[in-house]
């Protein structure tokens, strides 16, 4: 990690005047590392918000219509700051103040057909705002890659001999190994599975899932099939138990896998012929009330319950402990 010099960061903030962002660049670490080192320090950004001469600041913002980023420039802070004392004033923040302002953006977008990207930086501002504007006017969006139709890929035809990026990414990406989603995407690839005809959703309209689940079956189905691919199974735990029943003979067969539900959960064991449960639990994944709540459920559908936690089924004498506990539950 780190280490930080909290005196320099003191005479940045204080005595240089510097804003957040400034410091930031010059210490190079995140600006919540030096929200933390200033908090530290005793030095609140409260205390610099009261300093300010709030009225002109108002004026500038309301009377005069600069900018947030101006205004913070004239005060040597961030405009980040200048939003916080504007809104303490009860003043509304608004990137464009004028209807033309929104009007133009309109018009650059619906006419000449510029990219949201680049009218976000004739404005000086990020692209979410531009976003907003859109949306709020119901202006139809243009389909996706409208606005780089024609145009060449920047990298297309770079090696890492005439591109430093290109360079760079290719030594990122020396001795990885490949995954199996790599290998898929390049088996689909090269079979041309994903493109056109050969899609096998091609066609198809994707289901819905509030239809789906209306179906009879369904949702048992599907939580019978995510706990089948969810974890490994049975657990350590689940397997000691799976081989005190094999060496003892008792009459309970193991269901935690997802093969036996009631009412869309899953209990670990389940007896051959009587309604007698067994749950195997660790207390780390559970709630205190974890027996309670499972017991009170499987009740309602006529089941008993034995419950084996983690100190029960870990402890030195543990076979003769579960066995006598599942043995005096089914006498």
């Amino acid at each position: 990690m780190k280490k930080l010099d909290l005196e320099k960061i003191k005479e940045f903030y204080l005595d240089e005047g510097k804003t957040m962002d400034e410091i930031v660049k010059l210490m190079g670490v995140s600006r919540t590392t030096i929200g933390r080192r200033l908090k530290k320090l005793g030095i609140r950004q409260k205390d610099k918000i009261e300093s300010l001469d709030k009225n002109k600041i108002t004026d500038l913002y309301v009377n005069k219509k600069k900018s947030l980023e101006e205004i913070g420039k004239l005060f040597n802070i961030g405009s980040y700051t200048i939003s916080k004392v504007l809104k303490e004033q009860g003043i509304e923040i608004t990137r464009f103040k004028h209807l033309s302002d929104e009007e133009r953006i309109i018009n650059l977008y619906s006419e000449k057909k510029i990219s949201p990207y680049k009218i976000a930086k004739l404005f000086n501002c990020s692209i979410h705002p531009i976003y907003d504007i859109l949306k709020r006017n119901k202006i139809k969006s243009f389909p996706n890659g409208f606005f780089n139709k024609g145009k060449q890929s920047p990298i297309k035809g770079l090696t890492k001999e005439t591109s430093i990026s290109v360079k760079k990414i290719s030594e990122k990406m020396k001795g990885r190994k490949i995954t199996w989603g790599d290998k898929i995407s390049k088996t689909r690839i090269e079979k041309g599975v994903a493109k056109g005809k050969n899609n096998p959703m091609y066609g198809k309209k994707r289901p819905d899932w509030a239809e789906l689940k209306k179906q009879k079956g369904y949702e048992e189905k599907r939580i019978k099939a995510m706990l089948k691919g969810l974890m490994k199974r049975p657990t350590s735990y689940e397997q000691k138990i799976c081989d005190l029943c094999v060496m003892h003979k008792l009459p309970f067969i193991y269901s935690g896998n997802g093969a036996f539900l009631i009412g869309l959960k899953n209990p670990d064991f389940k007896h051959k012929s009587l309604p007698i449960l067994i749950e195997v639990y660790n207390d780390y994944h559970h709630p205190e009330d974890y027996e309670e709540k499972r017991r009170e459920f499987f009740s309602e559908y006529g089941y008993k319950t034995i419950f084996i936690n983690e100190q029960e089924v870990t402890s030195k004498n543990w076979e003769n402990i579960c066995l006598n506990k599942i043995q005096e539950f089914t006498r």
